[in-house]
């Protein structure tokens, strides 16, 4: 995998109690914590829950939008429904067509490419 030097990274103040991320096939609609898009029945998604500063957290996020998340975040860690955000502000100033390499499904580039296009003004 290409290392092009754009990386998420958070400096995350607490600690989870507890943790836990697993692929799932959906059984019924769901809707992805970061892009909003819709999670439909026979389509992989990763739930992840656990227990932050006191709070239970359960999300779900599209495969798409997790390979993503996995790609850019270098340091290892993630903050959920945040994804996007972070890309636009850290990832897409600095980011060129050879970081789309960091990507391994023809759908996680696609859409990544899209959503930088659109932050250009292109779309």
């Amino acid at each position: 995998m290409s290392d092009c030097g754009v990386c998420l990274s958070h400096d995350v103040v607490g600690h989870s109690e507890f943790y836990n991320s697993e692929t799932r096939k959906a059984r019924k609609q769901h809707k992805c914590c970061e892009c909003g898009r819709s999670i439909s029945p026979g389509d992989e998604y990763i739930v992840s829950s656990g227990k932050y500063e006191g709070e239970f957290f359960s999300v779900k996020t599209c495969a798409t939008c997790d390979e993503i998340l996995r790609a850019f975040s270098c340091g290892g860690g993630c903050l959920h429904e945040c994804l996007w955000d972070d890309m636009h502000d850290y990832v897409f100033p600095e980011l060129t067509t050879g970081c789309l390499e960091k990507l391994t499904t023809a759908a996680a580039k696609q859409y990544l490419m899209e959503r930088w296009r659109e932050w250009k003004g292109f779309q």
